[in-house]
Formats: C-alpha cells, structure tokens, sequence
C-alpha cells in the first residue's frame, strides 16, 4: 500500500508541471564573455528568436552600463570623494558699514576736553543770572575725568520786571543779589553712552554724564530796601555743585552740549529793617546847619541779614572741543 501511495503522488506531481512546449521562449542567465555580469533573453534554440543582454558597460568590464547603471552602483564599488569646501577670498571686498560689534565711536581716556559755555539761571523770578564760561578737562580713564571752570556774571545780569512792580505794587521788597564770577572743580562721570537715528538717515552718537565738585562764587546784595545809603561790595562764597548733562558729538573730537548745574552756597542777603536812629547834638561833626544824621542808618554793620541757603540753577549750553583730535583704538574690529 505505501508504494503504491508514493506512486501516485509522483504521478500526481508530474502531471501539474507544465510540459515544455515546442519553440517556447527560453531564458538562460550566464556571464557574458569578457564584459562582467550578464543576463540574455533567447527564443528557442540556438540560433533562433532574438536576444537581450544587460551587461556592465563595455567590453573589458565598466560601472556606466547594464544593470548595474540602472541599479545603481554595486556593493563593491568605491564612492569618489565629496568635494572641498570653495574658499573665497573677501580681502577685496569693501568694509561694511555696520557691524555686529561695534567700537565705541569716540575715546576719552588721556584726552582734554575743551568747553565754552553760555548759561542762565532757571529758578530766581526776581533778577536773572548770565554767564559766560570756560571749563578745561582731562579723562583719567575713559569714563572718568576732573575739570576746572571759570564763568563771568558781571554787566550779564538784569532784574526782572517782577522786582520791579511787586516793589512799587505791593510795597513788598525782596532782598535780591548779583554774582561777579565763579570758579569751581568738578568730577565727571559717564555712565551711558550710545548712539540715536534722525529721520532713518543721519546716526548721531551721544553720551549723558553726571558732574559735581566744590568752588568758590563772587557775590554781592543789591540794594532794594535802602538803597540811597546802602551799597556792598563783592564777597567770596564757598559753594557746592552738582548736576547732569548730555554730549552729541558731530565729529570725533567736537560734540554740542547742554547741562544743568545746581550751585548750593549760604548768601548775605540785605537786612530788611532799618537800625533805629540815633541823633546827637549841634556839636557832633555829623550835624550841619542843624541837621543831624542818623549814625545808624550809616553804619555798614547794619546793613546785612542773616545767612540763606541759596540755590543757583543755571543751564548752560555750549560746545566741547576733545584734543588731541585724533586717537588709535587698542584693539581693531
């Protein structure tokens, strides 16, 4: 039983194979003479029905052709190496005008800064304070420096209508002064610096510094409350100053300016009361034709006041001349 159960299943097995027909199409793969892999399509027998052949290039073998050109390149093929970067030379090209890091436009340390002034005073409503001034300055580093100014009040001062009116108005007198001259030291400091945009086309660079020191202010009462006797000359007041300013520099050595500056300082002012009179009799030199005069009306040590803090506000503008006018930045761009 089992052999005849093997011969059946052999039968069975022979039966399903297809039977070559006669003048079929034939496919045989095998290497082409002297040319690397190869696959042939033939019809028949030999010599019968035409032929493909995918082969690897040329004779004498190649990587360009055959099947492998359309698969690709083969496992065994080396990869040609990737291209060096391109280097291109840009010493030739210009300078840009803006960089991502900037220098500072203008240096200060070791130069001089040389400043004419024009200032008035801002908070006395009773007599105006004008000025001319000069100030000369050096920078110990680049964002710290010492100055000494000198300004010139003299002949520049006028009282104002106010004093005048309230006076004959009101039968109010306000003690009132006037200044000679100052001369003052100062401390400078920088601590912002940068640069602004006018109207998208000009860049102008700026700078805002804080200032203060010690000086010395010429100053003397006017006479308002007596004025027909009372007259006083010019006298030294220590002062203090303190203040803020902003600087934009036109150029790498000129720069417009404009600061406030608050001079603090205790002023004599004129005595509101006159002394009390003391008369003497026909034989005293002050009297003539009968006619005694008051000595103490006379006598200078009556004519000043107590002391008053006082402040000066002035506002100056003017112009700063930095010298040597050129400098070399320690490190380049």
């Amino acid at each position: 039983m089992k052999k005849r159960w093997f011969g059946l299943h052999g039968l069975l097995v022979l039966a399903l194979l297809p039977s070559r027909a006669v003048g079929q199409d034939e496919m045989t793969f095998g290497p082409d003479e002297g040319s690397g892999d190869a696959m042939t399509f033939g019809e028949g027998d030999e010599g019968g029905g035409d032929a493909m052949t995918f082969g690897e290039g040329d004779e004498g073998g190649g990587e360009g052709g055959g099947l492998a050109g359309l698969m690709g390149p083969s496992t065994t093929s080396t990869l040609a190496a990737e291209p060096e970067e391109a280097l291109i030379d840009t010493s030739a090209l210009p300078d840009p005008d803006i960089w991502a890091v900037q220098q500072s436009y203008m240096l200060r340390d070791g130069r001089f800064e040389l400043t004419p002034t024009y200032g008035t005073s801002m908070n006395d409503p009773l007599v105006t304070h004008n000025a001319f001034g000069l100030s000369l300055g050096w920078y110990i580093t680049e964002v710290l420096g010492i100055s000494a100014s000198f300004q010139w009040y003299q002949g520049l001062g006028a009282e104002s209508t106010d004093s005048f009116h309230i006076a004959r108005s009101f039968r109010l007198v306000v003690p009132i002064n006037e200044y000679q001259m100052g001369a003052n030291l100062h401390f400078q400091y920088v601590p912002i610096y940068g640069k602004l945009t006018i109207f998208n086309k000009w860049i102008f660079h700026w700078d805002v510094f804080v200032m203060g020191g010690v000086g010395m202010l010429f100053t003397r009462p006017i006479p308002v409350v007596d004025p027909e006797v009372r007259t006083f000359d010019f006298g030294i007041r220590v002062a203090a100053n303190i203040g803020i300013g902003a600087r934009v520099f036109l150029t790498k050595y000129v720069a417009i300016f404009i600061q406030y500056l608050d001079y603090m300082y205790m002023e004599k002012l004129e005595a509101l009361d006159i002394a009390e009179s003391e008369t003497t009799d026909q034989t005293d030199t002050d009297c003539t034709d009968g006619n005694c005069w008051d000595r103490s009306r006379y006598n200078s040590g009556t004519w000043l006041g107590d002391s008053k803090f006082t402040n000066d506000m002035m506002l100056h503008v003017g112009a700063s001349i930095f010298f040597p006018f050129t400098f070399d930045y320690e490190f380049p761009k």
